[in-house]
């Protein structure tokens, strides 16, 4: 059991996304430690993105940078898909 004044230190995560042509890691923490509050959660939630990488196949270097960068990712990658829709 934990003291009074100890926190529980959050788990650091990485995900990775593969593609043929792309892939996308993700690195963060986790503040949840259990699933439930039984068990241990075998994926938890990644509430703070620390880091976003994005490997292009044509590409040497990776796109990288925080949540801004993350952000912007997205939102253009979704634009971009919407043009074929």
């Amino acid at each position: 059991m934990k003291g009074i004044f100890q926190q529980e230190q959050p788990m650091t995560i990485r995900r990775q996304y593969s593609l043929p042509n792309c892939t996308l890691i993700l690195e963060g923490w986790s503040n949840s430690t259990t699933g439930g509050g039984l068990q241990p959660d075998p994926r938890p939630l990644l509430t703070t993105l620390t880091n976003a990488e994005c490997h292009l196949g044509a590409m040497n270097q990776p796109l990288s940078g925080g949540r801004d960068f993350f952000e912007d990712l997205v939102h253009s990658v979704s634009s971009y898909a919407q043009q074929f829709l």
